[in-house]
């Protein structure tokens, strides 16, 4: 009993598993009089300005205020006024991601001549009582002004003292959590430690994104899910004037650097870069309702070196690195492909001069509608997709491993100055990832307001090749046998590539609360997350075999064959979906008050509990089990 008391207060204490989803910003602060006593039911009125949305409080008794879930960026003319007393106006404020804007405001009364006005305003991102914790905030201005290398968000978040790359606070990516308009833009499934899933292709365009905020250790019980960096991200919306932009970026091996202190380096490979794309905004009805549109293609050749192969064959089997030739023979060559197409009706392609065509290549697709649809309740939704194809050379050394003894990999890579791939080795990454979100921000009257947030992404990744359906077959050199083996050659359908998939569908619904009580801000919520994985993958599906020599391989479909010193074969597990799917489910609740001891002082105190929710059983394996 004890043990579990202790286990529930534990989880109580502490935020995991769920993630932030922080999408808005917030106005706080106090209305006095000249005398610094307070204002009960002063009016406090925001308007941003290019879109002409409202958001309205008035004060409580301890002439208090706070305006919650407003559009970021700005700027905002903010109008204070009380019966009696003089209206104040502060112009051209900006709202920050994630940041409060605190301001304090103090009111003469009508007819008395002004010494001075006392309005101030906390505009300091480092400096601000009602922030918590380490933060960095990447606005639009540094987005479009900033210079960037792969037009990524990732050249942004780098910005934050804390980065290393694609990790954060001396932690892996994977512990990192993004979020963009609240969805989940994650690697999720944990194959790779990048920031962002869609290697082929980023999966949002830097020119569709407003602002970008890394949190490092913030306190607030609605962000959790990282012990890295929390990355929270809005698109762009559209206001009371059309905006837009049509661009184009290139980039060839021309830019970059082959001198260094006076000495030529080896001329570089061919590679280009280009991206082309626009973006519109504007309003549909004005002050009303408003749109926002991102399109993008983008294409390389070149500049991928895993699609490359560098090595030509040698006439005497004596490897030449420094004129990228390699010890394989183009007579070895020559007889295994013309073995393969008279005996076994298969062509396995080129063996030199060869690289992908395709090289990477993608499209991005943006849409996003705002929606003001009174002065209390603003909604905005949200869609985009991106589609890329990335090539690569085969898989580089690594093979089956035997049932007793023996090695499993080549000591040499499949491509390299030992051994030669035929192209049909070859396969390509396609990578789609499509998102949406649904926000509806309300205020319920002047000290209560909620925010409902529910969002979708489907992230999935697939591989295909160019070859049909053959076995890989990997050559030796002849020089060793099951407990040593140097591979010379290698040609048929890519060895892990048949059927392999990821897929990664993400659900989430959260609903926010916030309430204005004396000097306490109480913020209450639910939310709810549903993930479900799939990983279908089939080593040797199209089956492998490995032969000792070309002499050995040469015999195949003959009254002599030798066999091969090593095969294997991979068949799905009968009557069971080979996606092996996993869903996963996370509800959480959470109280925050954050208490405004001064104008100067704020203590934050919070609780969240989270609950773990396996929502399907696996797979039984009886062979296992027994």
């Amino acid at each position: 009993m004890k043990k579990n008391l202790l286990s529930a207060l534990l989880m109580l204490l502490c935020s995991v598993s769920l993630y932030a989803q922080v999408t808005t910003s917030s106005i706080t602060g106090t209305v006095r009089d000249a005398k610094g006593e307070p204002l009960i039911g002063a009016t406090v009125k925001a308007v941003h300005v290019p879109s002409g949305s409202v958001y309205a409080a008035s004060t409580n008794t301890d002439g208090r205020f706070n305006m919650a879930n407003m559009r970021i960026g700005g700027p905002y003319t903010i109008d204070v006024s009380y019966i009696g007393y003089q209206t104040q106006t502060i112009t051209d404020v900006s709202l920050r991601l994630g940041n409060p804007y605190s301001l304090n405001a103090a009111l003469n009364e009508t007819g008395t001549t002004l010494q001075e006005v006392s309005v101030t305003g906390e505009r300091s991102q480092i400096f601000n009582a009602a922030r918590t914790g380490a933060a960095t905030n990447v606005t639009s201005e540094q987005i479009t002004t900033l210079p960037s290398i792969s037009r990524s968000l990732t050249d942004f978040t780098r910005l934050t003292p804390q980065s290393n790359g694609n990790g954060f606070a001396g932690r892996d990516g994977r512990f990192n959590n993004v979020q963009i308009d609240g969805a989940n833009f994650n690697n999720g499934f944990g194959l790779s430690s990048d920031l962002l899933p869609g290697r082929s292709i980023q999966p949002i365009s830097i020119d569709a994104i407003e602002e970008v905020q890394v949190n490092i250790a913030p306190y607030d019980v609605r962000q959790s899910g990282f012990t890295g960096a929390g990355i929270n991200a809005v698109t762009r919306s559209g206001n009371n004037e059309f905006s837009g932009s049509a661009y184009g970026f290139y980039r060839n091996e021309d830019f970059v650097g082959y001198r260094i202190n006076g000495e030529s380096l080896p001329d570089p490979n061919e590679t280009s870069s280009h991206t082309l794309g626009f973006r519109l905004g504007g309003p549909i009805i004005k002050n009303k309702l408003f749109f926002f549109i991102n399109g993008e293609t983008i294409e390389s050749k070149g500049t991928n070196p895993s699609a490359v192969n560098p090595w030509k064959p040698s006439d005497n089997g004596i490897a030449n690195p420094e004129q990228n030739i390699a010890r394989t023979t183009r007579a070895d060559l020559e007889a295994v492909k013309n073995h393969l197409i008279n005996t076994w009706g298969y062509d396995p392609g080129a063996y030199e001069n060869y690289a992908n065509e395709n090289g990477s290549k993608g499209t991005n697709f943006l849409a996003r509608i705002d929606w003001n649809i009174n002065a209390n309740h603003k909604l905005a939704v949200r869609y985009n997709q991106a589609i890329g194809e990335q090539g690569s050379l085969v898989n580089g050394a690594s093979g089956p491993q035997p049932r007793s003894g023996g090695g499993n990999n080549s000591a040499f890579n499949r491509v390299s100055q030992n051994s030669i791939a035929f192209s049909k080795t070859m396969y390509n990454t396609e990578d789609v990832v499509r998102s949406g979100s649904l926000e509806l921000n309300s205020t319920l009257n002047s000290r209560l307001s909620n925010q409902l947030l529910a969002t979708y992404s489907r992230i999935q990744q697939t591989r295909t090749s160019p070859s049909e359906l053959f076995p890989m077959v990997d050559i030796g050199d002849g020089t060793g046998g099951n407990s040593a083996y140097f591979n010379y050659m290698t040609f048929g359908y890519e060895l892990f590539s048949f059927g392999n998939d990821v897929l990664n569908n993400n659900y989430s619904v959260t609903n926010n609360l916030t309430y204005l009580a004396g000097k306490h801000t109480l913020t209450g919520g639910l939310t709810f997350e549903s993930q479900k994985f799939g990983n279908q993958y089939i080593r040797m599906g199209t089956s492998y075999y490995r032969y000792n020599t070309v002499a050995d391989f040469l015999t195949t479909g003959t009254p002599n064959e030798v066999a091969p010193i090593m095969f294997g074969l991979t068949y799905p597990y009968e009557g069971q979906d080979p996606y092996a799917p996993i869903v996963l489910g996370t509800a959480g609740i959470y109280l925050q008050d954050k208490y405004d001891v001064t104008d100067r002082l704020t203590v934050t105190v919070g609780a969240r509990g989270d609950l773990p929710i396996y929502m399907n059983d696996l797979t039984a394996n009886p062979s296992i089990d027994n």
